[in-house]
């Protein structure tokens, strides 16, 4: 019997088989099933977890790899947010905001939204911007007589909206249920609940 029968042979392969079965039960093949436990590479992170020897692995996540190697696209930190709310809420703008940190814009509009601050609208921006110190408009104290007729012509005036049916009549009517309902009262001189 030659060499390469001797390994064809039937009686050659069963007797391999069992002593690898063997082995396997013995745990010596067990490098192919072995994990061992590793520490995550965030600092920020400190997980646990378990890969094999020849895995590279040395984060446990892609979110902890990603904070790590791209660390303009992780989140910013408790004083950067803080500093972001105290600026907005002294009256700067997202743009002025931005400038001031040396952020881009859209950066401060993408965290302002995470961190669910409400936004002023355009309208009260604009009246901060140009009104620094404050609100501009103080009510007149009314002293006399003629100052009290014309603060009672004015608020005539705003309740009324002005009707435009003919241009030889002054009309003043108004839509606004609540003031028809208080004028109504008034002039029917009846007790309105």
């Amino acid at each position: 019997m030659g060499k390469i029968e001797f390994y064809s042979s039937v009686a050659y392969k069963e007797r391999q088989a069992e002593i690898t079965k063997q082995n396997w039960q013995m745990g010596i093949y067990d490098f192919f099933r072995k994990r061992e436990k590793r520490q995550c590479a965030n600092p920020n992170c400190g997980k646990w977890f378990e890969a094999e020897p020849a895995d590279p692995k040395k984060f446990c996540s892609c979110k902890c790899a990603a904070q790590v190697n791209n660390p303009k696209r992780g989140g910013i930190s408790l004083q950067a947010k803080k500093e972001i709310i105290s600026l907005y809420q002294k009256g700067l703008s997202m743009q002025e905001i931005s400038d001031k940190i040396d952020w881009k814009h859209g950066k401060v509009v993408y965290w302002m939204r995470k961190f669910n601050m409400p936004r002023r609208s355009r309208s009260a921006a604009n009246y901060i911007k140009y009104n620094p110190n404050g609100d501009p408009f103080k009510i007149k104290k009314l002293k006399t007589r003629k100052d009290i007729e014309l603060f009672n012509l004015g608020i005539g005036l705003f309740l009324g909206e002005g009707g435009k049916k003919n241009k030889f009549n002054l009309v003043l009517p108004n839509s606004d249920p609540k003031i028809l309902r208080l004028l109504w009262c008034k002039n029917a001189l009846t007790r309105c609940s």
